[in-house]
């Protein structure tokens, strides 16, 4: 079967701030770097309120059918970016972690509990 995607995007999405925008950031980029004509799942674009279930079934199923993860700044601190990677490595897809090495601003992630914010790089 044919990959139906060239690259899959990975990284910390729950409890960061702005992850819609780095996301988006990160698909501008690849597009910058191996033309407009690849394909890019984007898992920032998947609607709001469901399950972690439901959105690693989804992004389980899109990782089979990719080329390539690439890693997000910040994907060692998200579980779900964990499972991405062990998977892909399990699988024989291929990770890229230095395409997005220098994607700005780094993570913001927020502890609901007391509002503050703190950043990682990884």
């Amino acid at each position: 079967m044919k990959d139906r995607y060239d690259f899959f995007l990975s990284g910390p999405i729950g409890n960061v701030a702005n992850y819609k925008e780095r996301f988006a950031e990160a698909e501008r980029i690849l597009h910058d770097v191996f033309g407009w004509y690849v394909r890019i799942w984007n898992p920032a674009l998947l609607p709001p309120g469901k399950t972690r279930r439901w959105y690693m079934e989804r992004c389980l199923v899109a990782l089979w059918r990719s080329s390539t993860v690439c890693m997000l700044p910040g994907w060692a601190a998200s579980r779900g970016a964990m499972i991405e990677v062990t998977t892909a490595r399990y699988i024989g897809v291929n990770i890229d972690t230095a395409v997005l090495r220098n994607l700005k601003p780094e993570p913001l992630f927020e502890n609901k509990e007391t509002g503050v914010l703190w950043s990682v790089q990884f």
